[in-house]
């Protein structure tokens, strides 16, 4: 499945059906971390349950610690 991830295209195994998926196949690491698919923020009690779609544009941002 091809996505976009931060505006870049991305080619999805199959196995990758949802955000937990994603955020898993990429090695992101979940605390600090904020996903929106297609302009709406989706809340982290339901990356498991969102399914991406072709072609979804997927924002993901990491806090990052320090000054």
């Amino acid at each position: 499945m091809r996505v976009y991830v931060n505006d870049q295209p991305k080619m999805l195994p199959v196995t990758v059906q949802d955000i937990a998926d994603l955020l898993e196949h990429l090695s992101i690491k979940t605390a600090g971390t904020a996903v929106a698919v297609n302009g709406k923020i989706v809340r982290r009690e339901n990356w498991p349950v969102s399914n991406l779609n072709e072609e979804d544009k997927i924002m993901i941002i990491s806090a990052a610690y320090g000054g």
